[in-house]
């Protein structure tokens, strides 16, 4: 018999002790995961299902203001907003003190704790999911985030982190404990810094294009989509912030989609929301600090750091020196800005 291992800081009594505070009757808890948050799926006597979250990041450098009750609280604004704008998305359930964020003690320290409707559809799959007219609804539904996000007001008290360059320089400052570490050979150090210098310098630049800069999702992978029929939902808002469309886009385009259906995806995307060609360069610049700020965040994390041993090098050899040589790095865009 296989032994299912389940995370302790998932316990049932935490997830307990978070759903007091909210109008529902738990019949089931089943614990999701532990990343950003601690999820678990809840389950009400009346038939009724539910997402439970508690705001504890599992990274230090993933840490800080998202986790503040205040920040939290913003992003339920947002998915306020959007649902009702007509979007299907995962609905806050306010707790019985009335307040969209409630305080639990979790694992040593007091947290936010959140509840919110369970959406229904299937996790992307790429043997069965991968087809153009998918794709188009991907791209279509990413417009239309952006399109709201370019239009609505959000309230005074409405706060969230930037995913700017500074941000990101942040994040690729992991890499040092990386090569202390010995998970980053000394061959290889050079042309990462290097890259990592040249995109914060390049997203600086990005940040000043007219029309780019909102709020985004920022997390808009493939794994964070449901799909039902032809249709996407997004799902797991919790990184959102300030932030260059562009980089979301790159998170959509490159985060997972097969590489044949990202012409359906602009497709679906350009349908709704101009996106000039010129703009697809910087787009691949963003999809490299995607790619490198997830490898900085699993510097922290040894039970990753074999994939990361193997994968530093293929990316210093294989996207770093296309970006450094200014040649296009993931072929979307033609012509590409050279050093």
């Amino acid at each position: 018999m296989i032994k299912v291992m389940i995370d302790p800081a998932l316990s049932p009594e935490l997830a307990a002790r978070a759903l007091v505070q909210f109008p529902v009757e738990p019949a089931r808890i089943q614990p999701i995961r532990r990343s950003d948050n601690l999820t678990w799926r809840v389950e009400s006597g009346d038939g009724k299902v539910y997402l439970l979250r508690v705001h504890q990041s599992l990274n230090a450098a993933m840490a800080g203001a998202r986790q503040r009750p205040d920040c939290v609280q913003s992003e339920l604004y947002w998915l306020i907003a959007l649902a009702e704008s007509g979007s299907e998305v995962q609905r806050p359930v306010r707790a019985k003190s009335g307040s969209l964020v409630a305080q639990v003690e979790a694992n040593g320290r007091l947290s936010p704790c959140t509840l919110l409707s369970w959406l229904e559809g299937e996790l992307f799959d790429k043997e069965s999911h991968a087809r153009p007219e998918v794709a188009r609804s991907y791209g279509s539904l990413t417009a239309r985030l952006h399109s709201h996000a370019a239009a609505w007001v959000p309230p005074q008290d409405f706060i969230r982190p930037a995913q700017d360059a500074s941000h990101f320089q942040r994040l690729f400052a992991e890499f040092r404990k990386g090569l202390q570490w010995g998970l980053i050979q000394a061959e290889d150090w050079p042309a990462l810094t290097e890259t990592c210098a040249r995109l914060v310098a390049d997203m600086e630049t990005f940040e000043d294009i007219t029309g780019q800069w909102g709020l985004i999702h920022a997390d808009l992978h493939v794994g964070n989509i449901l799909v039902r029929g032809a249709r996407v939902l997004p799902i797991d808002f919790s990184l959102c912030g300030w932030g260059s469309f562009l980089f979301d886009l790159s998170i959509a385009l490159l985060g997972g989609l097969p590489a044949h259906l990202r012409s359906s995806f602009l497709e679906g995307y350009r349908a709704l929301r101009p996106l000039p060609a010129g703009l697809l360069a910087p787009v691949e610049v963003y999809g490299l600090v995607g790619l490198l700020s997830y490898c900085a965040f699993q510097v922290d994390f040894s039970t990753n750091h074999e994939w990361l041993v193997a994968r530093i090098p293929r990316l210093v050899a294989g996207e770093c020196r296309r970006y450094l040589n200014g040649e296009p790095i993931y072929s979307l865009s033609a012509q590409f800005p050279k050093p």
